[in-house]
């Protein structure tokens, strides 16, 4: 049977790029993930799903987050994208390979999430408008927490205890036996960085596509219904059964994790708990 001259020049296309794919994999001088991304590319060229980009800083929920987004059939993600623990063989030099691991990741569901922080931005000494210019396709959210002194106590409870995700059930008794001190000081300097941090991008960002602020406050207290009237629209994704295993911090927690509970107090009348984005 003869091929039509339209189906022969696409075989042709796909026989060209399989063979640039093969040659990419063989090459012992490029790290693996990167060659795994430049040939799924290759080979899908036209199979890239909508990526969006959630900027955020530690302890906002992001984790939770992405894992809210992947309980939706048509939603994957690759959590921290950029983070040197996801990829310990592959040290991003610079701009333009993370790009090329942005995109290549991209290529699988009908929406791919990435969570950025802003460390990883800075590692690779650039900034969210570069960032976001090299990226026109992509969608942007950012991730923020209104209490950024609970923002503080988690971060330096995570630090202490080497626990960095909770997921339900008994915390541990070294996780319950821990209390922590609150130094004012460097909350204050905590909040000040984080505050600047989340203006500057959100200055950079909010003229994007599709860019929005999402509070984790707002989905703490119930992530499934959050997920399914709020999240689903923001990703256009269909609302399906959502169960998370996930164990809210209240704020009866934060005071029962530090020795001196009156510094909240303290915080707020010095102005460093509440993020002013809300």
């Amino acid at each position: 049977m003869r091929w039509s001259r339209p189906r022969r020049r696409l075989s042709l296309y796909y026989q060209s790029r399989r063979k640039a794919a093969h040659h990419l994999l063989r090459d012992s001088t490029a790290p693996r993930v990167l060659k795994l991304a430049r040939a799924a590319s290759l080979m899908n060229p036209t199979r890239r799903s909508q990526l969006v980009i959630v900027s955020s800083t530690m302890r906002t929920g992001s984790t939770l987050f992405c894992g809210l987004a992947e309980t939706f059939p048509d939603v994957e993600s690759t959590y921290e994208a950029l983070s040197e623990w996801n990829y310990t063989d592959l040290a991003i030099q610079d701009l333009d390979e993370a790009i090329i691991l942005l995109h290549g990741t991209a290529l699988r569901g009908q929406t791919t999430v990435a969570k950025v922080f802003h460390e990883h931005l800075d590692r690779l000494d650039t900034t969210w408008t570069e960032f976001a210019e090299r990226l026109p396709e992509a969608r942007w959210m950012q991730l923020y927490r209104h209490d950024v002194a609970a923002q503080f106590i988690s971060l330096i409870k995570a630090r202490a205890s080497q626990r960095w995700i909770d997921e339900g059930g008994d915390p541990g008794p070294a996780s319950k036996e821990l209390e922590l001190v609150v130094d004012l000081g460097e909350l204050t300097a905590f909040y000040t960085e984080t505050v600047e941090l989340d203006q500057r991008a959100a200055e950079a960002l909010r003229d994007r596509p599709g860019f929005v602020q999402i509070c984790y406050e707002d989905f703490r207290d119930d992530p499934a219904a959050w997920a399914n009237e709020t999240l689903a629209p923001l990703l256009e994704v269909a609302p399906v059964p959502v169960t998370v295993p996930y164990r809210r911090q209240t704020d009866r927690d934060l005071a029962d994790t530090i020795a001196n509970p009156e510094a909240l107090a303290e915080a707020e009348r010095l102005g460093i708990r509440w993020h002013p984005f809300r």
